[in-house]
């Protein structure tokens, strides 16, 4: 890779990070994000995925099970948020909050950088490492992929910006949901089956696809569509 090349890299992470980093609440407000949030807190603080004692138990999207209720949603998220939380959370002493500013009655729609004493700095840690970073990374690579192919930086860009901000890649990268982690996920497994062909690159292709499956069941179709690529276009280097 050219250093010019790595600098513009360096650059769309930067910059898109920022971005969406800027457009984080203040706190979580659905009903999805609360279901997942309250499984990340009562696995880190008190060690199990029923939300019984979780401030976030208010949550519609939930099931009871023997009398307990826990998030409907996939688990993979919430796994992989513990490992955030429990890092944030006894490193250093932040805590997710369900109460806070108002959208409804705030101008801004209580950003978190807009009300950095009440902000809930615990969620705003767990959205920018799992979702908004992983979105810059992915459009990062898609600048590569046009390099690679021999489009100009300013078509690259171009390209680049529109995926980030002129597509839902932008509101669902601000947000603690599943889908920006899943696509990068499928992206990242696409640009790996079109390298040269390597059983290293076709497992972890596999690994991410699956991911992504487990992150959003909405993407297990893939799971199909690319295990059939692999058996019709790939079978010497798995047979």
């Amino acid at each position: 890779m050219a250093k010019r090349d790595l600098v513009w890299h360096i650059v769309i992470v930067i910059v898109f990070t920022a971005v969406y980093g800027a457009f984080i609440h203040s706190r979580a407000f659905s009903a999805n994000s609360w279901s997942r949030l309250g499984a990340i807190e009562s696995l880190v603080e008190r060690g199990t995925w029923a939300l019984d004692e979780s401030a976030f138990v208010k949550s519609i999207d939930k099931i009871q099970v023997d009398g307990r209720f826990y998030s409907d949603k996939p688990p993979m998220m919430a796994f992989l948020g513990s490992g955030v939380y429990a890092l944030v959370h006894h490193g250093f002493g932040l805590s997710l909050q369900a109460q806070g500013c108002e959208p409804d009655f705030d101008r801004w729609g209580c950003l978190a950088w807009e009300r950095p004493t009440e902000a809930d700095w615990a969620y705003y840690s767990l959205v920018l490492l799992l979702v908004c970073l992983p979105a810059a990374g992915m459009l990062a690579l898609l600048f590569h992929v046009t390099q690679r192919q021999g489009w100009s930086v300013g078509m690259g860009l171009l390209l680049v910006v529109t995926l980030g901000v002129g597509t839902g890649v932008w509101p669902y990268s601000t947000v603690f949901t599943n889908h920006v982690p899943a696509a990068v996920c499928l992206f990242v497994a696409v640009y790996l089956l079109l390298q040269e062909s390597q059983p290293r690159n076709l497992a972890l292709a596999g690994f991410l696809v699956t991911l992504a499956a487990a992150l959003d069941l909405s993407a297990a179709i893939y799971v199909l569509v690319m295990g059939g690529y692999v058996l019709l276009y790939q079978r010497p280097y798995i047979f």
